[in-house]
């Protein structure tokens, strides 16, 4: 598996207490934000915090090959180049297969026990608790929105219905996860 950050203290983000199973395409970067805030103006976590965040699996199946296909690796890539690579097990460039990799994966080798599980709907109920535990009024961070082309969401369409079936079982255990966690509210 390729290196990963679980944003677990003491290594980092630097704030005691916070243990954030980090898992890509949820919602790390406001997680990070709001610890950044949390180190900066000296707010502190009085007794250990260990959550994750999870995902939709199909939203972040989708989320992930439009990411795929951004700016951050010169545009190279098709909806169907990625979609082969990922199915044939080929070299995916750089932490793009992290981004695919299941989020169960992640789970079964963090390096906490997580007590508190969100999904990415509940995103200002976690900045609500992660402000009453810090004892500081997080700021409210946008989240990123993907706003997917229609060419985008055309190919992944197609792509999608041509496999759904390898799409199905590559998932199974990730919407299990998702459908049958007791999750924070």
């Amino acid at each position: 598996m390729y290196p990963h950050e679980y944003y677990c203290w003491p290594e980092y983000p630097g704030v005691e207490n916070f243990y954030f199973v980090n898992i890509p395409k949820n919602c790390s970067t406001t997680v990070l934000n709001w610890a950044s805030s949390i180190k900066t103006k000296d707010g502190y976590l009085d007794k250990p915090f260990r959550f994750t965040i999870l995902r939709e699996p199909y939203g972040r199946l989708k989320s992930t090959f439009a990411f795929g296909l951004g700016q951050r690796y010169a545009y190279r890539e098709t909806v169907e180049s990625i979609g082969k690579k990922l199915i044939s097990s080929q070299n995916l460039e750089g932490d793009l297969l992290t981004h695919f990799i299941p989020q169960h994966t992640f789970l079964e080798h963090s390096p906490v026990k997580i007590d508190h599980y969100y999904h990415t709907g509940q995103m200002r109920e976690l900045r609500t608790e992660l402000s009453v535990r810090s004892g500081l009024q997080l700021k409210w961070i946008q989240e990123n929105r993907s706003r997917y082309s229609p060419l985008f969401k055309e190919q992944y369409h197609h792509w999608f219905i041509a496999n759904k079936t390898w799409i199905d079982n590559f998932l199974k255990k990730d919407l299990d996860l998702f459908h049958t966690t007791s999750f924070k509210f």
